[in-house]
Formats: structure tokens, sequence, C-alpha cells
């Protein structure tokens, strides 16, 4: 599936149980960081690993964005900020992390 996104380059790392998506075009740079829980049910004892979206600072890629003309004004950010939440956390989600 193609996004905007896809013309930055892209780097996750992870910390502890810390994720951060790092996104960079040109002079611009953004991230993404997301907090890495296990979670287990309470009637089934089954346990589930999931990311949760902590902090963003995306304001560098949504005005590259904004001077490509991909967005043409606020009315786009709703969709831009869905975007960001559903590609990262896709990255995020994805096995090629570098842990450090």
């Amino acid at each position: 599936m193609n996004t905007l996104l896809d013309i930055f380059n892209t780097e996750v790392s992870k910390i502890d149980s810390t994720i951060t998506v790092t996104y960079c075009h040109l002079n611009y740079s953004g991230r993404c960081v997301y907090e890495e829980c296990l979670i287990q049910g309470t009637t089934k004892r089954f346990k589930q690993r999931i990311q949760i979206l902590k902090e963003t600072d995306m304001e560098d890629i949504i005005e590259c964005l904004y001077k490509m003309g991909k967005v043409s004004g606020p009315q786009d950010l709703q969709t831009i900020s869905y975007n960001i939440q559903t590609h990262s956390r896709r990255l995020a989600e994805s096995k090629d992390i570098k842990n450090y």
C-alpha cells in the first residue's frame, strides 16, 4: 500500500520497550515514539504484544508535504494524521527493528 509517507527514508529503532520510527527527507525529519507492552487476558491466559503511540514530532514532515504540494491546507490534516499513525504503527510492528 503506497502512502504519502513512502517518499521518506525511515528507520526503526528499539531501546528496551521504546520503539522510535524516524522519518527523513532532505533537511526535514520527524519521529513517532511507541511504547511496547505485553498484555495478558484475565479469563483466558493469552499474551499479546501491542504498541502504544506515546509521542509524535512530525511538524517538519507535514511542512515538507505542504511544500511538495501533497497537502493543500488544514482540511487535509485529519487525513495526514491518520496516514502518519497507520504508517508508523506498521513500521513499529515490523520485524526489521534495530535493537540498542
